[in-house]
């Protein structure tokens, strides 16, 4: 029985040495905790490379929330209808299959320049989350990770 212990102690010692060596590594950037990884997500710090369709984690009313980028820094977005509009075009890739209903309040049918600093996010799943349509663009200075998966 004194030896079955041992042998899991030395196990988890063992799992989570290696666990703690994954963590700390250095990324393809040689930089440490460029990337770090959380709850079957990867997420990098670095939101320079930011574009479409890239998953971000920003903070907005003391929470941290998890959004899909459709606009950036110097585009036109104008959601009607239920459609995006992209700087005048159609651009319904990134966006989910019900994005509005009947009953929807927000920011519909308004045009908006994203400035330098801001980007237009669309909620994840159904559309019917809070997002830029609730609460406006996301300021670059919000944003915390982008998530890879």
């Amino acid at each position: 029985m004194k030896k079955i212990i041992i042998i899991v102690i030395v196990l988890l010692l063992i799992f989570l040495g290696f666990n703690y060596l994954r963590k700390t590594s250095p990324s393809s950037t040689g930089n440490l905790d460029q990337t770090t990884s959380t709850n079957n997500q990867q997420k990098t710090t670095d939101p320079s490379s930011l574009t479409y369709g890239d998953k971000i984690m920003f903070n907005y009313g003391g929470s941290t929330v998890t959004k899909r980028i459709v606009g950036l820094p110097g585009d036109t977005v104008l959601v009607s209808f239920g459609t995006l509009y992209i700087n005048g075009k159609n651009s319904d890739r990134y966006v989910p299959e019900i994005l509005v209903d009947e009953n929807d309040t927000r920011a519909e049918h308004q045009s908006i320049v994203l400035k330098s600093d801001e980007y237009y996010v669309l909620d994840l799943f159904n559309g019917k989350g809070p997002d830029s349509r609730t609460y406006g663009p996301v300021k670059k200075t919000s944003i915390i990770a982008k998530v890879l998966e």
